[in-house]
């Protein structure tokens, strides 16, 4: 039970600091076309350039979370994509490696670098990446 406990308080902690810092509204580049692909379930190729997995569950998404709208909530998206990754992190460490002392640091270390914060509070395709290749880890 410590070990859902820790995940769940990591998920917490992550999910807590990557919402508030999730931008805003629309941003430029791959943020806007990632939206677009959403809102339209535009699959322009089976590519993983074009994202296509990321554009089905982000879609599904939105029809989850109309009150939000999509620029907004395609970053929580990847707010609580980026958060499950801390707590997978925690639990992969601590099945793993048997220590809780460093689950802790990892998901700790994970949850504020620079590259996967970023790409948890804007909508991205990273964060649940991220989040899917720790689950096969476990």
């Amino acid at each position: 039970m410590p070990t859902s406990r820790g995940a769940l308080g990591w998920f917490a902690a992550a999910l807590t600091l990557y919402f508030v810092s999730a931008a805003p509204g629309p941003l430029w580049a791959d943020s806007s076309k990632l939206t677009l692909y959403a809102l339209h379930g535009y699959l322009p190729s089976m590519s993983p350039g074009d994202h296509p997995g990321w554009t089905l569950v982000a879609r599904a998404w939105l029809a989850v979370t109309p009150w939000w709208e999509a620029p907004r909530s395609l970053h929580l998206l990847s707010a609580v994509a980026g958060a499950a990754a801390v707590a997978l992190l925690f639990l992969v460490i601590r099945h793993r490696a048997g220590d809780s002392v460093s689950a802790h640091t990892g998901a700790g270390i994970l949850m504020v670098a620079h590259s996967h914060w970023w790409g948890a509070a804007v909508t991205e395709s990273y964060a649940l990446a991220t989040a899917l290749a720790l689950l096969a880890a476990l």
